[in-house]
C-alpha cells in the first residue's frame, strides 16, 4: 500500500478517518441488530458512537492549532467565519435536500411527517438545537457551530480575556455535567453541554502541542490508548455514570491519544497509509451520509 510523507497534521487525518469509520460501523451494527435480530459484532463496534466524541476533540485541536495566533485580531474573524461555514454548510445542505425530498416523496410514515414539520425544517436548515432534525446527526453539528461562535468571540476578545472565558466555560460545563450545578433552561443546557468539555480539552492540547517533548508524548499516547481500551471494556459503566463524567473521561482519553500521537509522529517522522489520509479528508462526508 502506498504511503505519504507525513505533515504535522497527518495524525489528525488518521484519527478523523478512525472516528468516521467507528461511527459508520456502529450504525451498521445497530441496524443489523434491528433487521436480523443479532448484531454481527459487538465490543469495540458497539461503542462506535464514541467517534462523535473523538470528532469533537479533534475539532477543538484543529481550530485552535490553526487560529490560536489570531486571538485578538478582529480583522481575521471574517475569514475564519467564512472558512468554517464553507466547510460545514455546502455538503450539509446537499444531504439535507436529498433527505427532505426522500421523506416527502416516499411517504415515510409518521417519522417522515414529523421530520418535515416546519419547525423541524427550520431547525435543520440553521442547525439550531432542538429535539428533532431532518438529519439525525444535526444535533452534533449544532454543538460544532456553538464552538465556532465561541472561538469567534475569543478572536474578538483577545488572548488574555479568551483564556479566562475558556476556564470559566469549562468550570460551568463540568459543574453542570457532574451535577453540582442544575440547569433547567434548554438553551443553557445546550450552551453548557458536557460535550463542550471535549472541544475545550482539544483546545488545551493544541496549546500544549509545541511544549511537549518526545518522552512525554510517548507517555501520553500510552496512557491515552490504555484509557480507550479500558473505557471500551467498561463502556456501559461509564455511560451509567452520567453524561458529564462520560464526556470528561473520553475527552481526556482521546486528547492524550491525539496529542501523544502528534508528538511521536512529529519526532519520529511516522508514515501513514495513504488510504487513511484520504479517508480523513472524506470523514465529514462519510459522517453526513452514513445514516
Amino acid at each position: 500500500m502506498g504511503t505519504q510523507k507525513p505533515t504535522r497534521l497527518d495524525t489528525l487525518q488518521v484519527l478523523r478517518a478512525c472516528a468516521a469509520l467507528w461511527v459508520l460501523s456502529y450504525h451498521i451494527n445497530h441496524f443489523a441488530e434491528i433487521y436480523w435480530g443479532t448484531p454481527p459484532v459487538g465490543g469495540f463496534i458497539r461503542s462506535g458512537q464514541l467517534g462523535v466524541d473523538l470528532f469533537y476533540v479533534l475539532s477543538g485541536f484543529i481550530i485552535s492549532h490553526i487560529h490560536l495566533r489570531e486571538l485578538g485580531q478582529p480583522e481575521a474573524t471574517g475569514r475564519f467565519l467564512f472558512k468554517r461555514l464553507l466547510r460545514i454548510y455546502p455538503p450539509y445542505f446537499v444531504i439535507l435536500i436529498i433527505k427532505s425530498a426522500y421523506l416527502a416523496l416516499s411517504g415515510f410514515g409518521r417519522l417522515g411527517t414529523d421530520k418535515l414539520d416546519v419547525n423541524v425544517l427550520l431547525s435543520s436548515l440553521f442547525l439550531l438545537p432542538g429535539p428533532a432534525h431532518v438529519l439525525d446527526i444535526s444535533w452534533s453539528l449544532s454543538l460544532e457551530l456553538l464552538f465556532y461562535a465561541a472561538f469567534l468571540i475569543a478572536m474578538l476578545a483577545g488572548r488574555h480575556i479568551a483564556s479566562r472565558l475558556w476556564w470559566a466555560w469549562l468550570v460551568v460545563v463540568l459543574s453542570a455535567g457532574f451535577g453540582t450545578l442544575r440547569l433547567t433552561d434548554p438553551f443553557l443546557r445546550f450552551l453548557f453541554s458536557p460535550y463542550i468539555a471535549e472541544f475545550l480539552l482539544g483546545t488545551l492540547a493544541a496549546y500544549a502541542y509545541a511544549r511537549v517533548g518526545h518522552r512525554t508524548g510517548v507517555a501520553m499516547l500510552t496512557l491515552g490508548v490504555a484509557g480507550v481500551v479500558v473505557g471500551v471494556d467498561r463502556f456501559v459503566f461509564l455511560d451509567e455514570l452520567g453524561r458529564g463524567p462520560r464526556c470528561f473521561y473520553w475527552g481526556l482519553a482521546f486528547s492524550l491519544v491525539m496529542l501523544g500521537g502528534l508528538v511521536v509522529a512529529r519526532e519520529r517522522a511516522v508514515k501513514f497509509p495513504r488510504l487513511f489520509l484520504h479517508l480523513g479528508d472524506a470523514s465529514y462526508s462519510i459522517y453526513l451520509v452514513h445514516n
